[in-house]
């Protein structure tokens, strides 16, 4: 991923692979999302466009998870595909591109919480004595 500072609007190119952002988002500027075929950029946090306006560029996939908030501003895809899971507060245009609504990439490999595996080693465990 590339963040860069252009004259005009703020430019954010994912060039291959599955990015995301797992914090709060708040736009300062207008700003193109270029995410290449093949490639993802998730927002799984609130994101704020603040007003401005996000425009989505490349045939790739860009997720919003959570909450979107433009306060006055709209996320605009032109290429590729806008989905993700959550709720929304303002404008999502389709111009050129896709807008799928749920779209969420599957897990590929989950990795359970210790706790977890703790209490999966205790039950099973007591399973063990029960049967004795």
């Amino acid at each position: 991923m590339h963040l860069a500072a252009n004259i005009g609007d703020a430019k954010v190119e994912v060039t291959r692979g599955l990015h995301d952002f797992q914090t709060r988002v708040v736009l300062n500027s207008s700003t193109v999302m270029d995410v290449a075929s093949g490639a993802t950029l998730e927002f799984n946090h609130r994101l704020s466009l603040g007003g401005n306006t996000l425009t989505k560029t490349g045939g790739g996939t860009l997720l919003v998870n959570n909450s979107l908030n433009t306060g006055g501003g709209s996320i605009i895809a032109s290429q590729g595909v806008v989905g993700g899971g959550g709720t929304i507060g303002g404008d999502v245009v389709n111009d050129g591109g896709t807008i799928s609504p749920g779209l969420s990439l599957p897990v590929q490999s989950p990795v359970p919480e210790p706790a977890s595996l703790v209490l999966l080693a205790i039950g099973g465990a007591l399973l063990l004595l029960r049967r004795r």
